[in-house]
């Protein structure tokens, strides 16, 4: 993604009040939060005010540095209601299951922030959410991370208010000291992970939501659509249909359902792949081949079994597919890049 992003008004006001308000609850004036930011009065008091992602990230790191509290990002978090994300938490409450609240989301973060990517997949029993950050965060990047995380933490428990008990959130980095503070209010978290991750089980994502309205669901998936090419998200056109060719247990979208989703004709959409220099069956080979490498690690799954889940009725014709992307076999590849005592260590 390019660096100009970091300077278009992306970030949804409410983000910025929310920084500025847990700041002022630890005795840090707005005046102060705001000095320099070019961020005059009365945009705040503008529904329709967006921030930079400049302008966002040096609030954030005012706030830790003026506060001295380095767990803000909890807070933040746990704090944030469901519509403070604006027309992306409509459609997810729209939606008529989690799992299908969680695709929506997946597909149009962007309108929320640039800043993140969000890929939604199964394994096994557990649905998992895991957190890609798409631009340099300097020293605001753990902050970023466990924030958006306990965003959706907190959106979950407010479909199902009992959601927590069954939540996991792995970390990649080691147990920070201001976690002891937090713990009776986070749900069971892991660290030095290697991943940032939102993992439960898959069961919870296939519950309704009372909210769930299929009409609403449609009409807001349009209004987003539109939103999201009125910030410049088009401009990532590849990124969004990549978006949608997540694995979940071997069920990838074909070339009618993608375009379905992006709001427009197969005919349109296999021109517009052609302008990028790619292919829709490119693109599905990158997402088969990025989830089979994946699934590889975990040596409780055969090669069989993970043909399988990456959409292959044959697993010849798994083998012969893996062979052209890596020039290995997959048990080969497995053997080689995840040795088993390597991976018995890691899953210990």
């Amino acid at each position: 993604m390019s660096l100009d992003v970091l300077s278009r008004p992306t970030v949804p006001l409410a983000y910025g009040l929310l920084t500025i308000e847990l700041a002022a609850e630890r005795g840090v004036a707005r005046e102060r939060m705001l000095e320099g930011l070019g961020l005059a009065p009365a945009a705040l008091a503008r529904p329709d005010t967006r921030l930079t992602l400049l302008q966002w990230g040096l609030l954030i790191q005012r706030s830790l540095q003026l506060t001295g509290d380095p767990g803000l990002a909890y807070e933040f978090g746990l704090r944030a209601s469901l519509t403070a994300h604006g027309l992306v938490s409509y459609g997810a409450m729209s939606n008529p299951t989690g799992r299908e609240a969680l695709q929506f989301a997946t597909r149009f973060v962007p309108i929320c922030t640039l800043a993140f990517g969000m890929e939604l997949r199964t394994e096994g029993e557990q649905a998992v959410v895991e957190v890609q950050g798409r631009i340099p965060f300097g020293p605001v990047r753990q902050y970023a991370i466990e924030m958006y995380l306990l965003c959706w933490v907190n959106a979950l428990r407010q479909f199902w208010p009992k959601a927590a008990e069954q939540i996991e959130l792995w970390f990649e980095w080691p147990e920070p000291e201001y976690y002891a503070r937090y713990r009776e209010r986070l749900p069971r978290c892991r660290f030095g992970m290697g991943v940032n991750q939102l993992r439960t089980p898959a069961s919870l994502l296939e519950r309704n939501i009372h909210t769930g309205n299929a009409v609403t669901a449609q009409m807001i998936t349009g209004q987003c659509e539109r939103e999201l090419s009125l910030l410049g998200g088009d401009g990532d056109f590849l990124d969004r249909v990549r978006a949608l060719l997540n694995q979940d247990s071997g069920r990838y979208p074909n070339l009618d359902t993608t375009a379905g989703r992006l709001f427009t004709s197969a005919r349109t959409l296999k021109r517009r792949l052609r302008e990028h220099g790619v292919s829709f069956q490119q693109l599905l080979d990158e997402s088969r081949h990025r989830d089979s490498t994946r699934l590889l690690q975990n040596r409780a799954l055969s090669v069989e079994e993970v043909s399988a889940r990456v959409g292959y009725s044959s697993p010849a014709n798994f083998s012969r597919a893996f062979r052209k992307w890596t020039g290995l076999t997959p048990g080969a590849f497995r053997d080689h890049r995840f040795p088993r005592e390597a991976t018995t260590a890691a899953l210990n």
